[in-house]
Formats: structure tokens, sequence, C-alpha cells
């Protein structure tokens, strides 16, 4: 296990925005879904008995197709709020740190964010 956590904003962030394509691909979906319509006369006289559950399991793939495209957004949502809970702690380290730094030196100096894993060793 490792003794540092690392966390790249930017790639977080872009990732983040991948997911985002990926809910806008399944809302390119939802809406093939909704608009799609099954009438009886697409199965014929042979095949009538198929209406129902057609109609059924299409209702069913239009629930599941939103519920995925819900979940993707929320997915996207949640990693951007945790890249700002990371970047927000850190800066409050980073704060602290130079606040002891400068009470120790007599000196208001600190670590710059790249520096605060050189202090951490």
């Amino acid at each position: 296990m490792g003794e540092k956590i690392s966390v790249d904003p930017d790639a977080v962030t872009y990732h983040a925005a991948r997911v985002e394509q990926a809910a806008a691909d399944a809302h390119v979906a939802v809406t093939a879904a909704q608009s799609m319509n099954v009438a009886g006369g697409a199965f014929g006289l042979m095949c009538s008995f198929l209406v129902g559950p057609a109609l059924a399991t299409t209702e069913a793939a239009k629930f599941m197709l939103v519920s995925v495209e819900n979940l993707i957004g929320r997915s996207a949502t949640t990693l951007r709020a945790g890249v700002g809970d990371f970047a927000g702690y850190e800066d409050h380290v980073i704060d602290t740190v130079r606040a002891l730094r400068g009470d120790l030196d007599g000196a208001p100096h600190g670590p710059t964010p790249s520096g605060i894993a050189q202090m951490m060793r």
C-alpha cells in the first residue's frame, strides 16, 4: 500500500467529461426509444398476439435507458464533486502547513501545491 494519495484533478476532470459524453450518448438512445411506435399492424394478423409483449418490452427498455442515462449523469457529477472536494482539502492542508511553517520560521512562506508531496516525506 502506498504512503500517499495521488489525485490528478485534470485527469479526473477529463474522465468526468468523457462520462458526460456517455450520458449524452445514452440520451440519444432514450430519444430514439421514445420515438418508436409499435402498432398492431406492424405484426400482421398471424403475429398480432406479439403486440402486448412487444409494447411491454419497449416500455421496459425505455425505462432502463432513462435509468442508465440518469446514473451516468450522476456519476459525472460525483466525479466533478470529488475533484472539487480534494482540491479544497489540498488547499486547506497547504494553508495549514504554511501557517505552521510561518510560526516555526518566523516568516510566512510554505510549499507550493506541487511541493506538498515533498513535505510529507
